[in-house]
């Protein structure tokens, strides 16, 4: 978490540390290698140490991106990342009918040619999400909505009541299965 930090220390940090880099080189026999007369050895010299401060900036860097911008993991993003790469990869679009949390609008961001069936905006009518926790909550028949909306996809959680629905459906194949999700496509 003190990660996201580190741009804020390196800003107020750098003019610091460059203040007293000069008390410490002006202390020491170095300051001869960077006499201010402007001659070849005190270019190279400060050359030189131009780079030798530079290369851990470098180092520092290539860490910091492996740290602060990791390949996205699914279970730490709680999207279905491997479903989407699945769905991508095999072309399968199509409205699509997931979750609105966050699974709606990873999915609108991912797949753009995929509508969604309800996403995590407050926009629908207040019927319409009733029908869907009715769905969702197995009170309520799904084919007629799906029929209705054209869904052709669902992406789901394997151990939901609408999975378990749809594998005894023969209108629906399950295409994919993960630990987090399952792709449906209608046949």
């Amino acid at each position: 978490k003190a990660q996201r930090n580190m741009l804020i220390f390196a800003v107020v940090a750098a003019p610091l540390l460059a203040r007293y880099a000069q008390y410490w080189l002006d202390s020491t026999p170095l300051i001869r290698l960077f006499n201010r007369d402007g001659t070849a050895l005190g270019q190279r010299g400060l050359l030189v140490l131009s780079v030798l401060m530079l290369l851990p900036l470098a180092l520092f860097i290539a860490r910091l991106r492996a740290t602060a911008y990791p390949e996205p993991q699914q279970q730490r993003m709680k999207v279905p990342i491997k479903a989407v790469e699945y769905m991508r990869a095999n072309q399968l679009t199509g409205n699509t009918f997931t979750f609105p949390s966050i699974w709606g609008g990873y999915l609108i961001w991912e797949l753009p040619s995929n509508p969604v069936y309800i996403d995590g905006r407050d926009v629908y009518p207040e019927r319409f999400v009733e029908e869907y926790v009715a769905m969702v909550r197995g009170r309520a028949d799904w084919q007629e909505p799906f029929a209705r909306s054209g869904v052709k996809l669902v992406v789901i959680e394997p151990g939901s009541l609408l999975a378990r629905s749809l594998d005894g459906n023969s209108e629906w194949e399950r295409v994919y299965r993960d630990e987090m999700s399952s792709v449906y496509k209608r046949r």
